[in-house]
């Protein structure tokens, strides 16, 4: 259970972590659409998720 806890943790303290800096920095930011933040924006949740799963190992 415990693994199970702190699976959870690493993986939400980061997102709550992204989701305030977009929330209140995003304003202050505001790159060119180009298409390397697409491929970011579609392939790091993926890959940060991978990498979560990989570090429980």
């Amino acid at each position: 259970m415990p693994d199970q806890i702190g699976l959870l943790l690493k993986m939400l303290l980061p997102s709550v972590a992204i989701s305030i800096a977009i929330n209140y920095l995003g304003t202050l930011i505001t790159p060119t659409p180009t298409t390397g933040i697409v491929l970011v924006a579609v392939f790091l949740p993926s890959i940060s998720l991978a990498v979560f799963l990989g570090v429980r190992r």
